[in-house]
């Protein structure tokens, strides 16, 4: 009975340290830059060949807490022309990312270029790459939600370029403009399938 107690015991004991080091380690392993960086790299191949463009990111940092820091993110359009890079971005997802949506707070994002284009065919650049996340099989699914909360962008330019010019008597062609230098506070801005707000 005695021998069965302490084995008992032992395998316990095992399964407590195991219980208490692994989260320590497995946290430890993950914060290694060489194995974000592999998992970086996974993840850009996997989003390229899902949104069929060249997707790159320089270096990304998972931190404790939810903390996500990227750095020279850039995706390409079907015209292999920047459609979005990002210098700097720093946020913390707030709680998990289920399906259904994502939050971000607390983040800055700092030298950004969007670049929206039309195409020869008469569609955004834009428009051309959101369809490809698109699933096939998720017809009944709920819309993304994206929500942001206090987030600064500093130094964001903004290309807007149309083929068709429409020279309206009054007012502002928006089909062909050029913002630079935009500096920002976003707050409570989400994105609700069609629905966009913030504040």
């Amino acid at each position: 009975m005695r021998k069965v107690t302490k084995i008992l015991l032992k395998l316990l004991s095992v399964t407590l340290l195991f219980l208490i080091f692994c989260p320590i380690v497995l946290t430890l392993v993950v914060a290694l830059p060489s194995v974000q960086n592999f998992v970086v790299d996974r993840a850009t191949a996997f989003v390229s060949e899902r949104l069929d463009t060249r997707v790159e990111i320089g270096r990304i940092r998972i931190g404790a807490l939810g903390s996500l820091r990227i750095e020279g993110l850039y995706v390409e359009d079907y015209e292999r022309d920047t459609l979005l890079y990002a210098g700097k971005a720093k946020v913390f997802l707030s709680g998990i990312p289920d399906k259904s949506g994502l939050v971000l707070r607390n983040g800055i994002l700092s030298n950004v270029r969007l670049n929206l284009r039309e195409t020869a065919s008469g569609e955004m650049n834009i428009k051309q790459v959101v369809n490809n996340l698109k699933r096939k099989q998720d017809t009944v699914r709920k819309p993304f939600v994206l929500r942001v909360e206090d987030v600064r962008l500093d130094n964001v330019s903004v290309g807007i370029e149309r083929q068709e010019y429409r020279y309206p008597q009054y007012g502002v062609d928006y089909g062909n403009m050029h913002i630079n230098h935009i500096s920002a506070f976003i707050d409570n801005f989400y994105l609700d399938g069609g629905e966009v707000g913030g504040y």
